[in-house]
């Protein structure tokens, strides 16, 4: 493990997998870019709001960014001016990564089982937030 500074100004490639909170919010702007390498590889698959958009889009048109890909924006379909749909060197795709015949099955079984578990008094599987339900 490293403090995200570190991590920025030595990897190629750096992949968001978080949530969006308080503190993720924006995890990536002006700053967060200036540390990365410019030959350096960004990929969002987590949340649109996450990253500045409009700060990636400079970067790249900078050349202060190699690449951008994602499957996540800040709203979601983008509007026809999002800074990122004309900026070089991007990969964007709608947000469909769960939108399969098995992942939406999945989907399903999984709100039933913890809808099942929670109201025989127990704790969802994968809860993330165990707090909420006290000692149950």
């Amino acid at each position: 493990f490293v403090a995200l500074p570190e991590l920025l100004t030595q990897a190629d490639y750096i992949t968001l997998h978080v949530p969006v909170t308080e503190t993720t919010r924006q995890l990536i702007g002006r700053r967060e870019l200036a540390l990365m390498k410019p030959a350096a590889m960004l990929v969002n698959i987590s949340r649109g709001w996450l990253v500045d958009s409009q700060a990636v889009a400079q970067a790249l048109q900078a050349g202060t960014l190699a690449g951008y890909a994602a499957d996540v924006f800040e709203v979601e379909p983008p509007p026809p001016d999002y800074p990122l749909l004309r900026a070089p060197n991007t990969i964007l795709s709608p947000h469909y990564g769960g939108h399969t015949e098995e992942g939406l099955k999945n989907m399903g079984e999984a709100a039933v089982s913890n809808l099942i578990e929670r109201l025989r008094g127990g704790r969802p599987a994968n809860t993330v937030n165990p707090a909420v339900y006290g000692n149950a």
